[in-house]
């Protein structure tokens, strides 16, 4: 009987530490890159992340690859970019020191081989549009610079919106020739169906634009980059450099930019042609009419999409409740918004052509991405806040 049940114990022992080492293995088969190789062109960015095992469970990682044909920058424990330096190939390889399912300590070396090319020759252009010289057709030529973001801008076609000499230009900019020796007027896209447009000489259209890439690229964002997090970057940079301040006058985005203080509409106006520059959809949003007691309580907001849906972004509370720096919640859902400010909306804002296409979402774009089951798209608060300036 008592051989019996020492067989037993031992048995049981064995079958514990082999269901332990099958489940180490399986567990320690799953890290991986999210590629196995990958082609990138010299001067251009790519992501690259470790799979298979929570970031918070990564304890180190340790790179090796050629410095000569790549650049590795760490942007979280499972995130790294990859910039080609030189022509090449290459291998990223990373050990990866880890953790298992139950705290047990574990070792990996995962690979991804990379081959990084030079930049594609530029094909010229070629017109086989038959020639027009009636002045209506005319389409006006802009240097949009060279980096990613501008080329993309500039590949959008360039389509007459109205009668006569007004044209859209790309998704924030409409061009209105002047007549009759009258100068050019360009305007800038705020809010829904052209409603409100800022409207600017070629002279202070072009230092503003040139404020812009200077936001972008100071707040170093990259293509590569889920719309949330390029979006965080500029509302960050916003409360961080332009300061609000009830008492000043100017709330357009010229005064916003370069006076550095402005109030919620300023705020709004500048934020929506940011998003819009670095092509995502944004919305300047505001009430009208909002009095309590003869005290103007009118305010401006966001609506940004991510996704499938738009979320509510106020630059306005993340300035003034967090002194300088975002540490609340960013991208928020409808409710957000208070019911008597909402009841004071403005009424394009309101009616069935907007709404059907600008739903706004009942919950936060953290939350609806957690309810999907695609958290690629989206970065907790704590990572949101963490991010490297």
């Amino acid at each position: 009987m008592k051989i019996r049940k020492n067989t037993l114990l031992i048995m049981m022992i064995l079958l514990t530490v082999t269901f332990m080492f099958a489940n180490t293995k399986n567990v320690s088969a799953k890290v991986t890159f999210n590629k196995t190789s990958k082609s990138i062109t010299k001067g251009k960015n790519y992501t690259i992340k470790i799979s298979g095992v929570k970031s918070k469970n990564i304890k180190k990682v340790k790179l090796k690859y050629n410095k000569k044909i790549i650049k590795v920058k760490k942007l979280r424990k499972n995130k790294y970019r990859i910039t080609g330096k030189k022509k090449g190939k290459t291998t990223l390889k990373a050990t990866v020191k880890y953790l298992l399912f139950d705290y047990t300590p574990a070792v990996k070396t995962i690979k991804c081989k990379i081959n990084v090319k030079n930049k594609a020759a530029k094909k010229k252009k070629t017109n086989n549009k038959k020639n027009n010289d009636s002045e209506e057709n005319i389409k006006p030529e802009i240097d949009w610079g060279e980096n990613n973001i501008d080329k993309l801008i500039a590949q959008i076609e360039q389509s007459k919106t109205y009668k006569g000499t007004l044209y859209k230009l790309n998704d924030y900019t409409v061009f209105n020739k002047g007549e009759d020796g009258g100068e050019d007027q360009y305007g800038l896209i705020t809010s829904p169906f052209y409603s409100t447009i800022d409207w600017y000489s070629k002279k202070d259209y072009d230092k503003i634009m040139n404020e812009v890439k200077r936001i972008v690229k100071e707040s170093k964002i990259t293509d590569d980059m889920i719309d949330e997090e390029k979006a965080y970057r500029i509302g960050r940079y916003m409360v961080k450099h332009i300061d609000y301040d009830y008492s000043v006058y100017g709330q357009r985005i010229y005064e916003t930019l370069f006076d550095k203080k402005t109030v919620c509409a300023g705020y709004s106006v500048t934020y929506a042609l940011i998003c819009r520059y670095i092509g995502i959809d944004c919305d300047f949003v505001h009430t009208s009419g909002f009095y309590i007691d003869g005290q103007n309580m009118n305010h401006a907001w966001n609506y940004i999409k991510l996704g499938d849906y738009y979320y509510v972004v106020d630059l306005t509370d993340a300035y003034c409740g967090q002194k300088y720096d975002i540490t609340g919640p960013f991208f928020r859902e409808s409710g957000y918004v208070d019911s008597k400010q909402m009841s004071y909306i403005d009424e394009k804002y309101k009616t069935s052509d907007y709404t059907k296409d600008h739903k706004v979402d009942n919950i936060s774009h953290y939350m609806r991405c957690k309810k999907n089951g695609d958290m690629s798209q989206t970065l907790t608060d704590s990572e949101l806040y963490n991010l490297p300036e």
